[in-house]
């Protein structure tokens, strides 16, 4: 039983009201997770062509452990693109209680993400 489902029945078991989740559309961006990730030539390409000069771009890879995630889990606006429909602060919560459950289940401790790191400056100011 998930998080979400395992307080939901709690609640219910009160007297109170069962979480559902409402189809909603996304506050976040419509086609967050529908695009890929652009390469550091084609970020390079969109920043020049918006009028800004690159002083620096690159990518830094950073490891996230079971805090780190959790933590990041319980920003609401992660969560409402990761959980729509649920309330946010049930969303993030569950994320953050999961945390390590995930990385355990997948045999690992941690996780890579890779970092992007721009320094630009708009041409002219």
């Amino acid at each position: 039983m998930t998080c979400i489902a395992r307080r939901s029945a709690a609640q219910v078991a009160a007297g109170g009201a069962a979480i559902k989740r409402q189809r909603v559309k996304s506050q976040v961006s419509e086609v967050a997770y529908q695009n890929r990730w652009l390469t550091l030539d084609e970020w390079r390409a969109l920043l020049e062509g918006s009028g800004f000069d690159v002083q620096r771009l690159a990518e830094r890879p950073v490891r996230f452990d079971r805090h780190s995630l959790a933590a990041i889990g319980s920003y609401e606006g992660l969560a409402e693109a990761q959980l729509g429909g649920y309330p946010p602060g049930i969303a993030s919560q569950a994320l953050a209680d999961t945390a390590a459950a995930a990385l355990e289940g997948a045999g690992v401790t941690s996780v890579q993400h890779n970092w992007l790191e721009v320094c630009a400056i708009r041409r002219g100011d």
